[in-house]
C-alpha cells in the first residue's frame, strides 16, 4: 500500500521536485476551473428581446434628438411609424419634433445654414421597473446632443433623460412608444 505521508517526508530531492510540479500543476489546474467558472457565472447574455427592445429605445431617441440635416427628414418620418399618434401629437406641440413636411424643410434648411455638425450620445439604457399591468415595458434613456459649431468648437452638450413605455402594435407585431416623459 502506497503511504503518502512517508513519500511527502522523504528528503528525496527527486521527490520534492516531483511534489513541487504536481503541486503548482494542481494549482494551476484548480485557477483555471475557478477563473472559468467564474466567468461563465459573471457574464450573462442578456435577453434577445430586451436587447431588441434596448436597441428601439436607442434609435427612436436618436431620432427625435437629431438635429443632422443629412437625416433629419427621414428621421422625423420614421416617429411616425415609432410613437403612438397621442404620443406624436403632444411632442408636436412641445416642439420636440416637426409639425408639418414644410417645417421639417425649414429645420432642414436652417440646419445646412448653420453648418454645424451633432451627435446624439446615448450613455445609458436601462429598464428602471417591471412591465406595467397592460404590458408596457418602461425604458430609460440619458444621454446629451453633442453639437460643433462652424467654428469647430464644441457648444455645451444638451442632456437628455426620457423614460418610454414600450409596447406593441396590434396590427404588425412591432414596438411602438405608448408614453414618453422628458425627465430633463
Amino acid at each position: 500500500m502506497f503511504d503518502a505521508f512517508r513519500f511527502c517526508s522523504s528528503a528525496d530531492p527527486g521527490r520534492e521536485k516531483l511534489l513541487s510540479k504536481f503541486g503548482s500543476l494542481v494549482v494551476t489546474t484548480l485557477s483555471v476551473v475557478l477563473v472559468s467558472g467564474c466567468a461563465h457565472i459573471s457574464i450573462q447574455p442578456k435577453d434577445p428581446q430586451l436587447l431588441s427592445l434596448e436597441q428601439f429605445a436607442r434609435d427612436v431617441t436618436v431620432h427625435l434628438k437629431s438635429v443632422d440635416p443629412k437625416n433629419y427628414e427621414q428621421y422625423q418620418h420614421k416617429l411616425g411609424e415609432e410613437i403612438t399618434p397621442g404620443v406624436l401629437r403632444q411632442l408636436r406641440q412641445r416642439g420636440d419634433c416637426a409639425k408639418s413636411p414644410a417645417e421639417i424643410k425649414a429645420k432642414v434648411q436652417a440646419m445646412n445654414k448653420a453648418n454645424q455638425a451633432a451627435l446624439v450620445k446615448i450613455d445609458t439604457a436601462e429598464f428602471p421597473a417591471k412591465a406595467t399591468e397592460t404590458g408596457l415595458v418602461p425604458v430609460e434613456i440619458k444621454g446629451s446632443v453633442i453639437t460643433i459649431g462652424a467654428d469647430g468648437k464644441e457648444r455645451p452638450p444638451a442632456k437628455f433623460d426620457l423614460l418610454y413605455l414600450v409596447g406593441t402594435n396590434k396590427v404588425n407585431h412591432k414596438f411602438v412608444i405608448a408614453s414618453i416623459q422628458i425627465k430633463q
